[in-house]
């Protein structure tokens, strides 16, 4: 089937228009907690659930210690906690040690003393992590702090702490005098406070609440000397509800602010007050008010920034909300987002918002990373940055992160695993929008899965001042071919030069050459004949793409019906006809044809077996090869719709949906790709 002009001239407007990650350096580890000293460096804690975790030399614990508990193949009998810094580039590991001692451990928080020694603290049931109380005057075995030196090679203080309850820690802090604070949450009727504490008694509130709200866990504030010596104050924060502690933070007076939430919100009409500012000695509360919160931050002035969500509920479109809270405890702004928020923070710029979401539910600001796709893109969660005016809380700035984990470290950083394109096992970047020149995500042109690449694929690098202000679009080159140099944009695949559709400012399409192997394409960025950007992305020996109509994965097919009309509302396919689907990514094609080549019949089909299926039915192909007048990398696919056209699962009358995939040895046919066409 030929294509009418009009379509060419449509399609190559839009061609104008899991994955690899980096190896930790530090193995299998569930990182919960990072931060980031004065030169850079990257500390990460946490957990592992193996004993082969990459330790240095000379370490604290390089070991498992004998007696320890043993490897679990999932996960959930044993863990370790581990400490470990990163050198600034990311990619190598200065030291690593294992916190753990004979029982399950985890380290959950971390702080970087001026001097470079390393707070952290955690869980345990083990009465061998730390070599006793410390002075301290309770010494049960369920929470620890620890002071590691900066080498990682000694521990300098350590203390257990806590009830002979359930307990976790989810903030250290350190104050200007380097004392240690920790907050958390407890189940402990035993919990030890101070004299003259806030609350001294689990649960000891006035206020009677309805028994079904009635709980058994508090927040609650500790603080140590910097030695670890001396508990210079503990006390309890809760009522009658269980309530669970999710951030903390100290006030530029000394102020102590703790937000939590209700341990069990899901369908519970119960409230709680559970945004506490306490005065600096932790002996009365400056306010107490009902707003909840996952997230907090403290200004200059000492007004509070709070963010909480639904992500109890297991809703399908997150919603969250910030509130600002003057020094008084009064709402005076509040926000909402179309995305969860894990951390906040007073930056320079103005109030700083880590979060996640899915792509498509939150609008970047102009100029801002939109996410990237992948195939299971409605469960994927992708962090999110947004800074918010500190009045109005309206963002000033919102865009995705492309990376696979992110954490705020201190106001105006955060660290990444994998961000954007890079292989990159850890990076610290600045709070905002990424720097010019950066590429912020790598998809195939078709439907923007951005997971892998393929050999041939037609590929859309998306990215901030990556190519010219003005856009350019395809040049043929002597041999009619189109060129790799386009308005002083080069792109290198594996040393070979790219055949380039578009360039602008914020997009570049090209063709990845049909000639590249191995298991990553390594791209290399020019402008104006100097290297700006190297970028890799995993390279597999089919990604298919079915083209769409613009909407991306699983909208609505760019595909044409046996008469040439384009399908859509207005010209539905009729069951047993013939449909014409464009798809990219399909690999190898025989023969094969110059990088660039733009023929004009059908001269070659792809190497790889490709299946077709609509509605779950497998379709008959009667051609797949180049798209004539395309660009080779542009895959043409001719099928016979079934008659009748089975319904399946999912299905919308009216509506087909057209997979392409390719066999599998275990498990069947794979599907990556679709979209929908209309039907009679």
């Amino acid at each position: 089937m030929r294509l009418p002009k009009l379509f060419v001239a449509a399609c190559l407007f839009s061609l104008s228009m899991a994955p690899l990650k980096a190896q930790s350096p530090l193995g299998p580890v569930a990182t919960l907690a990072a931060a980031v000293d004065s030169q850079g460096a990257i500390y990460l804690a946490g957990s592992t659930w193996v004993a082969g975790l990459a330790t240095t030399a000379g370490v604290l614990q390089p070991t498992v210690p004998p007696g320890g508990c043993t490897e679990s193949i999932t996960g959930a009998v044993c863990t370790h906690g581990f400490v470990a810094k990163i050198s600034p580039s990311g990619d190598r590991l200065e030291w690593a040690t294992y916190l753990t001692g004979a029982a399950p451990d985890s380290v959950s928080t971390l702080v970087v003393a001026g001097d470079g020694n390393v707070y952290v603290a955690g869980t345990t049931t083990s009465t061998t992590l730390v070599p006793g109380p410390s002075g301290n005057p309770k010494g049960a075995s369920r929470l620890f702090v620890a002071k590691i030196a900066s080498d990682g090679k000694s521990l300098l203080a350590a203390t257990y702490f806590g009830g002979s309850g359930t307990e976790s820690i989810r903030k250290l802090a350190l104050d200007a005098a380097g004392n240690v604070y920790i907050a958390g949450t407890t189940a402990s009727a035993d919990f030890p406070t101070t004299p003259g504490a806030y609350q001294r008694t689990l649960g000891a509130s006035p206020v009677s609440v309805p028994t079904g709200c009635k709980g058994d866990s508090d927040e609650f504030v500790a603080k140590f000397d910097p030695a670890l010596k001396n508990l210079l104050l503990s006390t309890l924060i809760g009522t009658q509800v269980a309530e669970v502690t999710n951030d903390f933070a100290i006030g530029p007076d000394g102020s102590l602010y703790v937000a939590a939430t209700l341990a069990y919100p899901r369908d519970n009409p119960c409230t709680a007050p559970l945004l506490t500012r306490l005065n600096p000695q932790g002996s009365a509360a400056v306010y107490s008010v009902y707003v909840s919160g996952y997230a907090l931050a403290v200004d200059s002035t000492g007004a509070a920034y709070v963010a909480s969500d639904d992500r109890v509920f297991g809703v399908a479109s997150p919603q969250a909300y910030v509130l600002k809270v003057d020094p008084q405890g009064n709402v005076v702004a509040r926000a909402s987002l179309n995305g969860w928020v894990d951390s906040l923070a007073a930056g320079n710029g103005g109030i700083e918002l880590l979060g996640h979401s899915w792509p498509g539910s939150l609008t970047p600001t102009p100029g801002a990373p939109t996410a990237c796709y992948l195939w299971d893109s409605d469960t994927n969660r992708v962090p999110y940055l947004a800074i918010l005016d500190p009045s109005t809380l309206v963002s000033t700035y919102l865009g995705y992160l492309s990376s696979d984990e992110a954490w705020m470290t201190t106001a105006d950083r955060v660290v990444a695993t994998n961000p954007y394109s890079t292989l990159l096992a850890y990076a610290v970047l600045p709070f905002g929008p990424p720097a010019a020149g950066t590429v912020t995500c790598i998809s195939d042109a078709a439907d923007y899965q951005s997971d892998a690449v393929a050999p041939g694929e037609i590929v859309s690098l998306f990215g901030i001042g990556i190519g010219p202000a003005v856009p350019a679009f395809a040049q043929l080159d002597a041999h009619g071919n189109i060129g790799s140099d386009l308005a002083g944009t080069r792109v290198l695949a594996n040393g070979a030069p790219a055949p380039l559709l578009y360039a602008s400012s914020g997009q570049i399409n090209l063709v990845l050459p049909f000639g590249i192997t191995g298991d990553k394409a390594h791209l290399e960025l020019y402008r104006s004949g100097s290297l700006t950007t190297p970028l890799d992305k995993r390279l597999v020996p089919q990604h298919p793409g079915i083209f769409t109509t613009g909407a991306r994965l699983n909208g609505p097919l760019a595909a044409l019906n046996q008469d040439g009309s384009l399908n859509g509302g207005l010209n539905p396919a009729v069951p047993g006809s013939i449909v014409s689907i464009f798809a990219t990514g399909l690999g190898p094609m025989t023969p094969q044809l110059p990088d660039g080549a733009v023929p004009a019949a059908p001269v070659n089909q792809p190497v790889l077996p490709i299946l077709v299926y609509v509605n779950q039915q497998q379709a008959q192909v009667l051609y797949i090869g180049n798209a004539p007048t395309l660009a080779e990398g542009v895959v043409q696919i001719n099928l016979r719709l079934p008659n009748p056209i089975p319904m399946s699962f999912g299905s919308q009358p009216g509506q087909a949906y057209i997979g392409i995939g390719f066999p599998s040895l275990c498990c069947g046919p794979i599907v990556n790709t679709g979209g929908t066409i209309t039907v009679r």
